[in-house]
């Protein structure tokens, strides 16, 4: 199993689907759904950025990016939006930095892309939505009948991962806009 899938496997093997079935699959599944995914469409390879530890060459964490028409399984991205699908970082390498070494080339790579805003869905009370406010992202503001499915999937689908007497259950939709680098030229006047 690659690194990628192996964070991937890590990532989601304590978390459970309807609070009893495991969301991680065997160790060959999850390489199998990456393949299926990267061959599906070729250039999500190059929206996956993986961080190593350069001392030890061990991987700590991965993002993986889509834009507007490649396939995005819990959203669609609009014109110049770079959705984050996923951002996981390994237990033992949280509160390193790497959450936001992955989130810094993420943006550079939105840039290169023309894109004008980053976004990313996070699981109310999540704790990694501290790391996505301290690097700019906004939660969005969602009408209620949007919020009201929202927590209805995420119940269905999670339960009540971060307790079950948490008031902001549901999800949040996050955006962080995105600024082109002007390069100033002067202008002499004769």
């Amino acid at each position: 199993m690659g690194p990628i899938s192996e964070i991937q496997h890590e990532f989601i093997s304590h978390k459970k689907a309807c609070c009893c079935i495991p969301l991680s699959c065997s160790n060959s599944c999850m390489k199998g759904q990456m393949n299926e995914r990267y061959t599906k469409c070729e250039d999500l390879r190059n929206l996956g950025g993986l961080a190593i530890d350069e001392d030890t060459g061990n991987p700590l964490g991965f993002i993986q990016l889509c834009l507007h028409g490649q396939p995005c399984e819990m959203h669609t991205p609009k014109p110049g939006e770079c959705y984050v699908d996923t951002l996981a970082v390994l237990p033992s390498s949280r509160g390193r930095g790497v959450g936001t070494l992955l989130l810094s080339w993420a943006e550079g790579v939105a840039l290169e892309r023309s894109c004008d805003r980053m976004t990313l869905a996070v699981v109310s009370g999540n704790p990694a939505e501290r790391l996505y406010k301290r690097t700019g992202y906004k939660v969005v503001d969602e009408g209620c009948v949007e919020k009201a499915c929202v927590c209805v999937f995420v119940t269905a689908f999670f339960g009540r991962p971060y307790g079950i007497c948490d008031a902001n259950w549901g999800a949040k939709m996050m955006v962080k806009p995105l600024q082109q680098e002007v390069t100033a030229i002067a202008i002499e006047r004769t």
